[in-house]
Order: C-alpha cells, then sequence, then structure tokens
C-alpha cells in the first residue's frame, strides 16, 4: 500500500458501499454475526475522509470470528488478527488500494460504544465535524506515512472522547507517541525511579507485550507481559496510577490480560510478586508457582514466586450447569448404569424443580456413557431442546441428537457464537470435565434417601479441589434433599 495519505470530499455513495459490503461480510460470519455499523469518518454525511469504508461487526463470540477467515479472504480480506486493539479481529480490503476496514468486537465490548458515540458525535456537531476534516487534510498534506498521520489526530480524537459522554475501558498495545510516552512514564515513575529503564529494548521485541489501559479517554494504567514457550507467559509489570488505585482497575486490568492470554491460547501466568501486592495476587486466585524463568532476569530476592493456570472467561462462553441425582453415599448410578432405585420414595406429582430448571436451559451437552442410558430410556427425556453428545468414537447417533469430537472450550466458544447462553451438562465423566477445566457456574445435587453402597461415582477424580458456595436447600416428603451450589471463582 502506498505511503500517500489521501482525504477526499464526502462521497454520498459510501453509505451504499458500506451496505452492500455489509451483506456480503453478515453472510461470512454467519449466525456469529448480531449487527454490522458503519463507523469511521465516511459514515458522517458531508465529511471529508480517506476513501475507505470502516464497518464494525458484533458479534456473539469474539475467538469464533477465526473461523471465518477463509470466508474473508474469498472475500478479498487480508487477515490481520487482532492488530494491537485486544479482543478484537481486523480485516483490511484490497491490499494495494485498500478500500474496506473491518473491525470486529463482541457484544458489551465498550469499543463499541466508543466508535458510534463518535461518529453519532461527528455526526450532530458540525463544527466540530468541520475542525477535523480541517486537521486530517493538514496531515494528509504533511505526514510521511500512516503512523505520523495517526499521531496527528490522537489527541483530537481524545478530546472527543471526552465530549461525546463515553464511558468505558480500552486495552490496547502501545502504538501512538502518547501512548508510548505513558509506557515509559510509568514505568520510570512506578519502577526505575532515578536509574536508567534497563528493558526499553523489550518495546520492539516480538515476545514482550506492551498494553496501555484507558479508562475513558485517559491513559490510567499499563501492563508488560513476556511469552515464553510451553504455554507460560511472565506478568513482567502491572500498575495502575496511584489517583486511579482502590477503585477496582487494579483487578479489571489483571482479569483483563488473563483473558486475553487464555484467547492466545496460553495455560498459565507468571508473577514474582513483592511482598506489598502478595495479598492483592492470592485475592485473585495465585498460588505460589515456580517461576522458573527461561531468560534469568535479575530479579528481586525477596519477591514471591506465584502463578495462575488460566481458564475460559464467563463471558465468552454460555452458563454451565450441571444438574444431576445421587445417592447418599454419592453415586449416580448402579455399576451396570441402572437408574432404577431413583424413584426410591417418589410419591405424587413432584418434580423437584426440574420443570423449572429445564425451561432455563438451551442445551443438554452429555457424554457417550449417559447418552447410551438414556436412549435405552422408552421416551426420548429432552424434547424440544438441543443436545450435543461429546465422544471421540461414536460415528452415529440417533437424529433428536448431535455429535462433537473435541474440547469442552471448543464447544463452548461454537455454542456462544450461535446465541447458546445456558446449557446443562449432564453426566458424572463429563461434568466432571467441565469442572476441572474451570467451566461450570452452578451445581444442583438432588440426593435420594438410599445408599448403594456401590455404582459409578458422582464425580470422577480430578486433579485439584473446587470450592463451592452453598445457595439454597430444599427437602421434600419423599426423603429427596436438594442443595444448590455456586461454584467459586477467584477473582
Amino acid at each position: 500500500m502506498s505511503n500517500t495519505i489521501e482525504v477526499t470530499p464526502y462521497n454520498p455513495q459510501w453509505s451504499e458501499m458500506f451496505a452492500s459490503e455489509a451483506g456480503l461480510i453478515k453472510q461470512a460470519l454467519g449466525d456469529n454475526c448480531i449487527k454490522i455499523h458503519h463507523i469511521g469518518s465516511t459514515s458522517v454525511p458531508g465529511l471529508a475522509a480517506k476513501p475507505i469504508i470502516d464497518m464494525l461487526p458484533v458479534v456473539r463470540n469474539i475467538q469464533a470470528v477465526n473461523q471465518a477467515a477463509e470466508a474473508m479472504e474469498s472475500l478479498g480480506y487480508e487477515v490481520k488478527g487482532e492488530y494491537g486493539i485486544a479482543f478484537r479481529r481486523y480485516f483490511q480490503k484490497n491490499k494495494k488500494a485498500r478500500n474496506h476496514n473491518v473491525h470486529i468486537y463482541q457484544e458489551g465490548d465498550p469499543e463499541i460504544d466508543r466508535y458510534l458515540k463518535f461518529r453519532d458525535w461527528m455526526r450532530s456537531h458540525p463544527e466540530d465535524a468541520k475542525a477535523y476534516a480541517k486537521l486530517k487534510r493538514e496531515l494528509a498534506a504533511n505526514s510521511q506515512d500512516i503512523m505520523q498521520y495517526c499521531n496527528g489526530k490522537d489527541v483530537f480524537v481524545a478530546s472527543i472522547d471526552e465530549k461525546d459522554g463515553y464511558d468505558g475501558w480500552r486495552m490496547v498495545q502501545a502504538l501512538t507517541d502518547r501512548e508510548w510516552s505513558a509506557v515509559r512514564n510509568l514505568r520510570q515513575h512506578y519502577f526505575f525511579k532515578s536509574k536508567a529503564d534497563p528493558y526499553t529494548w523489550t518495546f520492539t521485541h516480538k515476545d514482550h507485550i506492551h498494553f496501555v489501559f484507558y479508562k475513558n479517554s485517559e491513559i490510567i494504567g499499563y501492563a508488560h507481559i513476556q511469552l515464553w514457550q510451553k504455554l507460560r507467559a511472565a506478568l513482567r509489570i502491572i500498575v495502575i496510577d496511584k489517583r486511579y488505585r482502590n477503585l477496582g482497575y487494579e483487578s479489571q486490568l489483571l482479569n483483563l490480560c488473563e483473558r486475553w492470554l487464555s484467547h492466545q491460547g496460553y495455560k498459565s501466568l507468571l508473577v514474582q510478586s513483592s511482598k506489598e501486592a502478595y495479598k492483592f495476587y492470592c485475592n485473585h486466585g495465585y498460588i505460589h508457582m515456580p517461576f522458573n524463568d527461561p531468560d534469568d532476569y535479575e530479579c528481586n530476592p525477596q519477591d514471591i514466586e506465584v502463578g495462575k493456570f488460566l481458564i475460559m472467561n464467563k463471558q465468552d462462553r454460555p452458563k454451565v450447569s450441571i444438574y444431576i441425582a445421587s445417592s447418599i453415599d454419592g453415586y449416580i448410578a448402579r455399576n451396570d448404569g441402572n437408574l432404577d432405585w431413583l424413584q426410591y420414595g417418589h410419591t405424587g406429582d413432584e418434580d423437584y424443580g426440574y420443570k423449572k430448571f429445564i425451561s432455563s436451559i438451551e442445551a443438554v451437552v452429555m457424554g457417550r456413557n449417559t447418552y447410551e442410558v438414556v436412549s435405552g430410556f422408552d421416551e426420548w427425556a429432552y424434547k424440544d431442546k438441543r443436545v450435543i453428545v461429546l465422544s471421540n468414537t461414536l460415528t452415529e447417533i440417533r437424529n433428536e441428537a448431535e455429535l462433537f469430537c473435541g474440547q469442552a472450550t471448543d464447544l463452548l466458544v461454537k455454542l456462544h457464537s450461535e446465541g447458546i447462553k445456558h446449557i446443562w451438562v449432564d453426566g458424572g465423566i463429563t461434568a466432571s470435565r467441565f469442572l476441572e477445566a474451570g467451566l461450570v457456574d452452578d451445581i444442583t445435587i438432588s440426593i435420594i434417601a438410599m445408599i448403594l453402597g456401590s455404582g459409578i461415582p458422582l464425580f470422577s477424580t480430578m486433579d485439584r479441589e473446587h470450592k463451592c458456595r452453598l445457595i439454597s436447600t430444599q427437602s421434600y416428603p419423599s426423603g429427596l434433599v436438594q442443595l444448590k451450589y455456586e461454584v467459586v471463582r477467584d477473582s
């Protein structure tokens, strides 16, 4: 692409070009796409702009966009990944003479509101639009490249963010002059103080990520992450400016870093914590874990080595519930899978809350063993519900169900992208698998007044403990006692 920056008068055909392209992109993204907005200067009638249509599709699941890469490429788009903005997917069309940019975000991402508020402000405030057009023409005439052009707009855009009512966060990799200045200032002021920063070389190293954290239009925090092999990462620095501390932003930035790493496929985040910060990390689920720095950088010998295994963030998946019956001694079936004992003591029409629960879920996920048991019932138990069977060995199943081979996280990404908001995980082995992966939100156990003595256990053996908080208990005349738990998340 040429370094020449062209700003042209407003073209009324830009809105038609957007509408035409939006239909193609909606088709490429499939059911994951909720809506597509026209953003940027070409969306503002009368505003001079670079003749590039900026589009913002809103999707249910940002990770599922990766599966649409081939479809986007067939439309002539180049896949650019996040391209510096956390939790975005970015595509450019026509590499030689770019004419469309596509910025994809997951519903609820505050960047969506930022783009729309900026657009709407420009549409309703002609004086600001006029000033913006004048600035862009001057920058286009005097900028040597697109980076200089973007730096020149940065302060003006931030001033509109302040005026248009935008209230949200942003986490982006440092790019503009203002962002790199904030990085240097935060590092120097809070960490290196009077001595020179010996690690500025990391600013251009591919394995070192430097995130700046915005609250509205102001940079209030910074995080430096180093990416290691074997899907490990190190949090080298995390800091919130003193003026904004103890307002929850420290936790928010840490959670965003964890979520971002999880999206990249990293399994653990390691920290060399100061004594003062140790409690903060413990409160967020960090435990003692060897740092094992492959580069053996100098550290404070008084630092405490902690780490955390990363799990899928709740906003990237459906709600997951376990709803299951158990004997007093913790079995969910006899050794042969028989469930005849479940009716012990049952009288009348009491359903123990099952109808209310089943009406709240949209899909049932089970393993092969549970599927084979329920398939033997006289009547299919999951009418009007989507049923997914997890199995790497089954090759065909009944028409009322669908087969899925893969990881639990992959299934949740798929279901979330299809608009599924709440699922029931049924069966001891499958429930244990989801629980061990940190993917379960609540557990309802109905304890039958029966001791089986032996059978299939409620949960399989797991590698770690899982803390739960009791939400409610209810007893019934049949002797059944129902316990509902929330799975405790370290936040």
